[in-house]
């Protein structure tokens, strides 16, 4: 060939190879990469009413408020927290690992913003209720830092679930949003159609205020503009508060002007506090406080506390739903389904470790299943509401058995108000237990003394026909007296105090052992006990 065409075929041969070479794929800019990202980017409209768009789904957040940490819990967004407010710490509802997260201070208290920059978060969830002022800054204080913020509130309770179909499509996780917002939604409109179908004679004015400084102190009453307030108009009922004008949805008033406003009206009086045992001795002291008797809902008794401390449901976020199936059981028990159920159907969107329910081992060993907390029992046995009773924990028994009203120890307690003189009376196991009265009351489980398998086949009898879990108790010796004693510790998260009564009970057995054993064989007096049943031979 000749030399030239070689060196000619050769040139080809680099120049075409060049050409390949350099047609290698364009390497993507971000820009392109993340339009490529399906559904991004995402604009939404916040509660500040602020247009924000989202190029791609946040992998570094700081949230501000727990209830909105508690939805991104939901959704299985844990892992993309990096910073939380100081209150978030608090949350119960929330798994250890997102409680840990470094903490940025508080909006109302201030924001550590050099942690919040060290954080480099692409998104911070900030609230947008109060202190507004504050909330402000905090969101021109993430602008001026170029870091997207949204706001987010709830001022009603369907706010809630607009937030979880926002942050739906804020991450990414519209499905799981929908799951959640459906649950929710489904719940409500429940509650709506059974409102519909109470009859307009039986509608009922409510009040609802805070827990009073002092039993004839100044208390925050709820009215228009907070999502706490509209719950009794939704399950029915009529919030008397919004009858009148006040610049705040939180009016504080003396006990005089409570009653001057709505004290020949209220029909229910439901006092929300955060400190549980607060809360509890708060609502007998004004049952029985002459000045709180001129209200109407006292005198004739509907007064009722509802807990929304750290581990309530009356709060916002998907908890909220469960608030308001209590409130409808506390207005109208007799319409509305136990909400306990309803928060274990919850908190199954929250995991495992956060159910509403535990298991606990009668003593046949069956298990049964009763809520973590808050327990109500009907008892059937006297002697098992005596240990309730020294337990200190006798306001969660609803409902007693057949020989409650002749049991002397139970009458002298109910004589000098210690207990209630008319809880229902549900019959025994024995001579049969009324299952229509049963299931009215709605309690979390039924406290039973047996002693044999045909008593454990009435028990499973009881359970079937009504759903209500029996626990049974069989007492033979001392051993099973003190197990008797642990085992009602266990059901009201009573423990410690069991603890205590089963040392005081050994205490003083052990004092009447030693003075006994001092009396001779001829002082000794011989004794026969018979414990028999009547009509028995």
């Amino acid at each position: 060939m000749d030399v030239k065409k070689v060196a000619l075929v050769i040139a080809l041969t680099i120049l075409i190879a060049g050409c390949v070479i350099q047609e290698k794929p364009k390497t993507e800019t971000p820009t392109q990469k993340i339009s490529q990202i399906k559904g991004f980017p995402v604009t939404i409209t916040d509660f500040a009413g602020r247009n924000v768009t989202i190029e791609k789904p946040p992998e570094r957040v700081i949230v501000l408020q727990s209830y909105w940490a508690e939805v991104m819990h939901c959704l299985g967004l844990d892992g993309k927290i990096v910073g939380v407010s100081t209150w978030i710490g608090k949350d119960v509802y929330l798994p250890e690992n997102v409680r840990n997260r470094t903490d940025v201070g508080t909006v109302s208290k201030g924001l550590n913003w050099e942690t919040i920059v060290s954080l480099n978060p692409d998104l911070i969830i900030v609230g947008w209720d109060w202190p507004k002022s504050k909330q402000e800054e905090a969101i021109k204080k993430a602008e001026e830092l170029d870091i997207p913020v949204i706001a987010l509130t709830s001022q009603s309770v369907e706010d809630n679930i607009k937030v979880v179909e926002i942050l739906g499509k804020v991450f990414g996780e519209e499905d799981r949003a929908k799951e959640l917002a459906d649950w929710m939604q489904s719940k409500l409109d429940k509650v709506k159609d059974i409102a519909s179908q109470i009859p307009e004679e039986k509608r009922k004015n409510i009040l609802y205020i805070s827990v009073p400084k002092g039993a004839g102190g100044m208390a925050y009453v709820y009215s228009k503009g907070t999502a706490k307030s509209y719950i009794p108009e939704l399950v029915g009922a009529h919030n008397l508060a919004f009858d009148r004008e006040f610049n705040t949805p939180y009016p504080k008033l003396d006990l005089e002007k409570i009653i001057a406003y709505w004290g020949n009206k209220t029909d229910v009086l439901i006092i929300q506090g955060y400190d549980r045992e607060k809360l509890e001795k708060t609502v007998e002291e004004i049952k029985k406080d002459a000045r709180w008797r001129e209200i109407k809902a006292v005198k004739e008794g509907h007064v009722y506390g509802i807990f929304v401390g750290p581990e309530g449901f009356m709060s916002w976020g998907p908890r909220i739903i469960v608030g308001v199936y209590q409130i409808g059981n506390i207005i109208y028990p007799e319409y509305y389904p136990n909400w306990k159920l309803v928060a274990d159907e919850l908190l199954q969107f929250y995991g495992k470790e956060f159910s509403f329910y535990r298991t606990i081992k009668d003593s046949f060993g069956r298990e049964v299943r009763i809520p973590k907390q808050d327990v109500k029992a009907v008892i059937l046995t006297t002697d098992y509401e005596i240990l309730t009773y020294t337990l200190d924990t006798y306001e969660h028994v609803v409902g007693v058995g057949k020989y409650h009203t002749t049991n002397p120890i139970l009458k002298v307690l109910a004589e000098k108000g210690r207990i209630p003189k008319d809880l229902p009376n549900l019959g025994s196991l024995w001579s049969g237990v009324n299952l229509e009265e049963l299931v009215k009351l709605k309690p979390d489980c039924v406290i039973t003394w047996a002693y044999s398998e045909a008593d454990i086949e009435k028990i499973k009898n009881i359970e079937e026909r009504t759903g209500i879990p029996v626990i049974a108790i069989d007492v033979r010796n001392l051993d099973d007296f003190y197990n008797a004693i642990k085992l009602l510790g266990e059901v009201f998260n009573k423990e410690e105090k069991a603890e205590e009564v089963i040392e005081e009970i050994k205490k003083e057995i052990n004092s009447t052992v030693s003075r006994t054993s001092k009396v001779s064989a001829d002082e000794r007096v011989k004794t026969f006990l018979m414990y028999g049943v009547k009509g028995e031979k």
